[in-house]
C-alpha cells in the first residue's frame, strides 16, 4: 500500500536521485518545483521501492501523475492503479 504525505525538504537527496536515475528531463518533476508549489496544489509524494509516486488533490478528489523511477514500471504502475482504485 503506497503512503502519501507532504513532500519535505528532507526528500530532496531521494527525489533528485530518482530523477536523475530515470532521465527526467523536465522541471515539473525537478525537486524545487515540488517542493515550492507543494502547498499550493496540495502535493503528496510517496517514495517507494526507487519510484516518486505524486499526487494532488483534497478530500478524496486526487490526481495522480505516472510514477518515476527506473524500476520495473509496469508493477510500479500497477501498484498505483490499484492504490487509486480504493480511493
Amino acid at each position: 500500500m503506497l503512503s502519501f504525505r507532504k513532500i519535505r525538504i528532507e526528500d530532496a537527496e531521494a527525489v533528485r536521485e530518482i530523477i536523475k536515475n530515470a532521465r527526467i528531463d523536465s522541471c515539473d518533476f525537478a525537486f524545487g518545483n515540488l517542493f515550492m508549489w507543494g502547498e499550493h496544489y496540495s502535493l503528496e509524494v510517496c517514495i517507494e521501492d526507487g519510484f516518486l509516486y505524486c499526487r494532488s488533490g483534497k478530500n478524496g478528489a486526487y490526481m495522480y501523475s505516472f510514477p518515476i523511477g527506473s524500476g520495473d514500471i509496469q508493477k510500479a504502475l500497477h501498484k498505483l492503479l490499484d492504490f487509486a482504485g480504493d480511493d
